[in-house]
């Protein structure tokens, strides 16, 4: 079953990917070739299904469809539509860079986390704000806590410290977006879709401890 399509977007402004070692995937529809670029080989099967939706869905430059946690567009270069994602380096992720790695790897990497605790995802996009305590994104140990659902552009989700006296010490608090992780914390993104009410201990970017919304230790 396709994704339901988005509305279009009359002109994006994207970039070329920077590695010129990228995989390329095709499909031809209507007499247009739809091209997806991706990084690793093992994203080959995404990136296929990922044309199969733009085709199901009449692509033309300026088509858009969801992939998980974020939006992909199709770009016009030449003779072809590239699938492009946004440009995580540039908050708040309005450019496209032509290629689709990051968007299919943190999608299979939560797929992947939700099966393997069993949970139900709730969605969190990449531009949904997170609640971020102090400087806790580059701490060594933290905790993550999800409170809510995501809703009017607020994901739900708390970072911050794990020891009581750095906690009572908090003054300041950010929200950046969530696509902000892949850049400063790419670790933390496989767990962004757990259910309201879950919780993750981090330590050196390992999953110390996960917890279910009922407080069960998984």
């Amino acid at each position: 079953m396709s994704e339901p399509r988005l509305p279009a977007v009359p002109t994006v402004e994207s970039r070329p990917a920077d590695d010129d070692n990228l995989h390329q995937a095709t499909l031809q529809v209507a007499g247009k070739r739809l091209v997806a670029y991706y990084g690793r080989g093992e994203l080959e099967a995404g990136a296929a299904a990922l044309l199969e939706t733009f085709a199901a869905n009449a692509p033309e430059a300026g088509s858009r469809v969801s992939l998980g946690w974020c939006d992909l567009v199709l770009v016009e270069q030449g003779k072809d539509l590239v699938a492009c994602e946004p440009d995580f380096e540039a908050e708040p992720y309005f450019k496209r860079v032509e290629q689709v790695t990051t968007a299919l790897e943190v999608a299979l990497a939560q797929n992947e986390f939700l099966k393997r605790y069993e949970l139900t995802a709730d969605p969190c996009g990449f531009r949904d704000r997170l609640l971020v305590a102090g400087a806790s994104l580059s701490a060594r140990r933290l905790v993550m806590h999800r409170h809510s659902q995501a809703r009017g552009g607020n994901s739900g989700w708390y970072f911050g410290p794990v020891e009581a006296e750095a906690i009572n010490n908090l003054e300041e608090f950010a929200k950046p977006m969530a696509g902000r992780l892949v850049t400063v914390r790419p670790a933390l993104l496989a767990a962004l879709t757990m259910p309201e009410g879950s919780m993750v201990l981090i330590e050196d970017d390992r999953l110390i401890e996960v917890r279910d919304p009922q407080g069960q230790v998984l």
